[in-house]
């Protein structure tokens, strides 16, 4: 038991660092500072490590979306999704759904009056509840 224990703080301390170097890496490339500096915050990384604690296989994930060459993600416009008329009250399942019709995948949002709000994590909101109301407008 004892030694299940140091493994998986030992395995987390060894992501942490990986995560890092990966960061570093990409940020020494030129990658766009502002906006991983609000992306990588302390609070959406402890979100991770909670999530790969209780389910171990998304670790693969994270691993290509941080590395240099993986995935890449973008903030699309909501009228990508919807039309004028349905803007307004919206779950993030809703957008989703939106998303999966397009061929993509839909993390979070963000929500641009909340850009310059620190207490508001800049108006990014990743992997909220999918029935959270949004007020999604353009």
């Amino acid at each position: 038991m004892t030694s299940n224990i140091k493994k998986y703080f030992q395995n987390k301390v060894s992501w942490q660092k990986r995560l890092q170097y990966n960061f570093d890496n990409f940020m020494s490339k030129g990658g766009l500072s502002l906006f991983f500096s609000a992306f990588l915050t302390n609070q959406f990384v402890s979100k991770i490590l909670a999530q790969v604690s209780q389910e171990p296989n998304v670790m693969s994930i994270y691993r290509d979306l941080f590395s240099v060459e993986g995935s890449e993600l973008y903030i699309k416009p909501i009228s990508l999704y919807f039309p004028i008329e349905q803007l307004g009250k919206l779950t993030l399942a809703d957008c989703v759904k939106a998303a999966q019709e397009r061929d993509e995948l839909c993390i979070g949002v963000k929500i641009s009056k909340l850009a310059q709000d620190r207490d508001k994590n800049f108006g990014i909101d990743l992997v909220p509840n999918l029935d959270k109301e949004l007020n999604l407008t353009l």
